[in-house]
Formats: structure tokens, C-alpha cells, sequence
């Protein structure tokens, strides 16, 4: 797939239904697989393990389309295609890889999806299967959904952190005064700090 410049979304959705199919011996064996954590504990006490749904062999080669350029309209008009069990199965490994900590912001050399990659294609999953999952007994999906949720407003805790940091560094970098409502717990402001 590499070597297409430009795949249309319904190939994308047609590769992945295939690999997703695909029993998971079909890729053993095919080319040298990076590691990949297979399971994750989560810090909750209450957490239940997070496990891959796919062996390695699989996942990087789901991996390869996961990280392939699209337009998120036309995907989220061929995704219906794909059938809901596809669907979920694309989801769990979609919630495992950000629960894992297997995406980056910027991936370089891992072989995984993007963190912007990856709740995009969540996010499409989501909406497009949003009747089936809605509409599901299935006490799994629930809580494969509350899983999702949890993970997700973790990581919105997470960059919202990150925010208030870039926010001191550039007010520090700029050699601004603090503002007096920041959001640490701190009992003091420091107002400048000279460095000579």
C-alpha cells in the first residue's frame, strides 16, 4: 500500500474489511513485525486488562491503512460498508492503542497510527455504527464504550495540562509577568524573574 500516493477511502474500508477477515495466520511470517505491547493494565482499581484484539503480524498491517491520508467525508460515507462486527473489532483495537500509549502525536519511526489518526478514525467508527451501538444489550460493548470514554477524558486531563504548561513556558520564554489567576494551587505569584 505504500507505494499508492493516493488510495480512495472505499479501498481503505475494503483493505481493512479484508485484513480484519484475514484469520491472523494468514500474517505470520510476513515481513518483521516491530514490538508492540499486547496488553494493557489500566491504573484504575476498577480497570479490567486492555488486550489486543489483533496478534502483531495483523495489527501492522491493519497499522499501514490506519496511517494511510484520507478525507474524513468521504471515509465516514464508505464506512457503512463495513460490517458492524469489522466495526468493533476496529474499534477495541482503536481504544487499545490509545489506552497502551501505543500512539504519538507525531510518529516518526513507530509503526502505529497518529494520536490525531486514531480518534479520527474512532470517532468515524462511532458515528457511523452509532445506531448498532446505541441499541446493543451487549453488556461488552458497554463496557468497551466506557472504557473509550474513560480513556479519552483521561487524555483530555492530559493535554489540558499540557496546555498550562505551553502557556507559562511561552509567558517565561516572552518575559511576561505571570498572570495572577493561574491555575496552580500554588499560595504565591511570581511576577519576574531576572537571570543574570
Amino acid at each position: 500500500m505504500n507505494i499508492f500516493v493516493d488510495v480512495p477511502e472505499t479501498s481503505l474500508v475494503d483493505v481493512l474489511t479484508f485484513y480484519v477477515g484475514c484469520p491472523s495466520t494468514a500474517f505470520e511470517g510476513l515481513c518483521q513485525t516491530p514490538h508492540m505491547q499486547m496488553d494493557y493494565d489500566p491504573q484504575e482499581e476498577e480497570g479490567d486488562k486492555i488486550v489486543c484484539p489483533f496478534p502483531a503480524g495483523k495489527a501492522y498491517f491493519i497499522n499501514g491503512i490506519l496511517k494511510r491520508p484520507f478525507t474524513d467525508v468521504q471515509l465516514l460515507t464508505a464506512l457503512p460498508k463495513m460490517s458492524f462486527d469489522h466495526a468493533l473489532s476496529l474499534i477495541k483495537y482503536l481504544h487499545f492503542l490509545i489506552a497502551a500509549g501505543e500512539v504519538e502525536v507525531s510518529p516518526q519511526e513507530k509503526e502505529a497510527p497518529s494520536v490525531s489518526q486514531t480518534a479520527l478514525w474512532l470517532s468515524l467508527l462511532l458515528e457511523t455504527n452509532y445506531h448498532q451501538l446505541v441499541m446493543s444489550s451487549e453488556v461488552a460493548i458497554h463496557r468497551l464504550l466506557l472504557s473509550c470514554f474513560t480513556q479519552v477524558s483521561v487524555m483530555i486531563k492530559f493535554l489540558e495540562g499540557m496546555s498550562d504548561i505551553e502557556l507559562l513556558a511561552r509567558r517565561i520564554i516572552k518575559g511576561k509577568p505571570l498572570s495572577k489567576h493561574t491555575h496552580s494551587s500554588a499560595n504565591y505569584s511570581l511576577e519576574r524573574l531576572v537571570i543574570s
